[in-house]
C-alpha cells in the first residue's frame, strides 16, 4: 500500500515536469527550458507537500477553517513572491504584473487542490482500513465469547462423569481423563482460528463419543462420515458442540431406545451435517448452544449457510450446511 501510494506521487511529478517542460520548450531552448521547468516543479513541491502534510493536519483537521484558509494565502504569497525575488514572473508567467498574479493563483490554486483532495482520500483510507481492522478485532471477541460459553458445559459434566467412575474405581475413569485432556488441548490449540480442517473436528469428535461411551449408555450412536480432505474446512468446535446439544438434550443415557446418530458429509461443495437424537418431549428446546452456534456461524458466514432444528414424534434434528469458504 505504501509503495504504491509513493509510486503514485513520482508518475504525478514526473508527468508534472514533462507537462511544464513541454510548455516551456515552445518558448526557450532546451536547456534552458529544462532549467525553467525545474525551478517552477520545485515551487510547486514544496507548496503541494506543505499543504498535505503541515497545514492539512495542522488546521484543516482540527476544524479551524479560518487559520487554514490564512495558511494557504500566506503559502501562496510566499511562492509568489520567490518568483519576484528571482524575477521569473515576467518570463514565466506574464510581462503584465496583474496577469502573472493571475495565473500564479490559478495554476498553483490546482496544484494545492490536488493535494486537499490526496489528503482526504489518504485519511478516508486510513479510517476505512481501520474500521476494517476494528470490526476484525470486534469478530474475533465476540467468536470467543460465544465460544466460551459452549466449552464450559463440556468441562463440568466430564469432570462429574471422571469423579463419578473414581468414586466407583471404574477401569474407564483414566481412559475418560485423557480423552478428555485431548479435548481440551485441542480446544487451547484450535479453539481461536477462524477455520480448523473437518478431519481434526472428526477426529475430536470420536474422542468426545468415546467418552460417552464410558458412560454406559443405554441406547445406541451410530456415526457416519465421508472422506474429507485437508482443504475442506468448518469454524472449530462446530460439529463437536452440535454433538454435545444431543446428548444434552436427548434420553439416550437413560431409555433403551435412546439414540443419537451423527452424519457428517459433503455433498455438491458444500460440508452438511446432521444430527439426530431421541428425546422424552420435556424441556427439548433450541437453547443456549445452538443460539450461540448460529451466533458464531453468523459472524463466519453471513447468510452463507442453512442452520435449522426440527421436531417429529419426539425425535430432534439438527441440520447443518456449509458453503466451502
Amino acid at each position: 500500500m505504501i509503495i504504491r501510494s509513493k509510486l503514485l506521487h513520482i508518475v504525478f511529478w514526473v508527468f508534472s515536469f514533462l507537462y511544464v517542460f513541454d510548455y516551456f520548450i515552445d518558448a526557450f531552448d532546451p536547456l534552458t527550458a529544462l532549467g525553467y521547468s525545474c525551478f517552477e516543479i520545485s515551487i510547486l513541491l514544496g507548496e503541494f507537500y506543505l499543504n498535505m502534510l503541515v497545514l492539512i493536519p495542522l488546521f484543516l483537521i482540527k476544524r479551524n477553517a479560518l487559520l487554514y484558509s490564512i495558511s494557504l494565502v500566506i503559502l501562496l504569497a510566499t511562492g509568489f513572491g520567490i518568483y519576484l525575488v528571482f524575477m521569473m514572473d515576467s518570463v514565466l508567467l506574464s510581462e503584465s504584473f496583474p496577469r502573472a498574479v493571475i495565473s500564479f493563483i490559478l495554476n498553483h490554486s490546482f496544484f494545492l487542490f490536488i493535494s486537499f483532495m490526496l489528503s482526504f482520500f489518504q485519511r478516508y483510507q486510513e479510517q476505512r482500513v481501520r474500521s476494517i481492522q476494528l470490526e476484525k478485532e470486534k469478530l474475533v471477541l465476540e467468536i470467543a465469547a460465544l465460544k466460551s460459553q459452549i466449552s464450559p458445559h463440556f468441562l463440568f459434566n466430564t469432570l462429574n462423569n471422571i469423579y463419578s467412575l473414581s468414586l466407583a474405581k471404574d477401569d474407564n475413569a483414566p481412559k475418560m481423563l485423557a480423552a478428555t485432556s485431548e479435548i481440551l488441548r485441542y480446544y487451547v490449540n484450535n479453539g481461536q482460528k477462524k477455520l480448523v480442517s473437518v478431519n481434526s473436528e472428526i477426529i475430536i469428535l470420536k474422542k468426545y463419543i468415546e467418552i460417552q461411551q464410558m458412560r454406559k449408555l443405554r441406547g445406541n450412536i451410530k456415526v457416519t462420515f465421508d472422506a474429507f480432505s485437508e482443504h475442506d474446512l468448518i469454524p472449530p468446535l462446530i460439529i463437536l458442540s452440535l454433538v454435545e446439544n444431543a446428548f444434552k438434550h436427548g434420553d439416550i443415557i437413560t431409555s433403551n431406545n435412546g439414540f443419537v446418530e451423527v452424519e457428517v458429509r459433503k455433498v455438491a461443495g458444500q460440508i452438511t451435517m446432521v444430527v439426530h437424537n431421541s428425546f422424552t418431549g420435556e424441556g427439548e428446546k433450541n437453547g443456549v448452544g445452538l443460539t450461540n452456534i448460529k451466533a458464531q456461524l453468523e459472524l463466519l458466514y453471513g447468510n452463507k449457510f442453512l442452520l435449522e432444528a426440527t421436531i417429529d414424534n419426539n425425535t430432534y434434528q439438527t441440520q447443518l450446511i456449509l458453503n466451502e469458504q
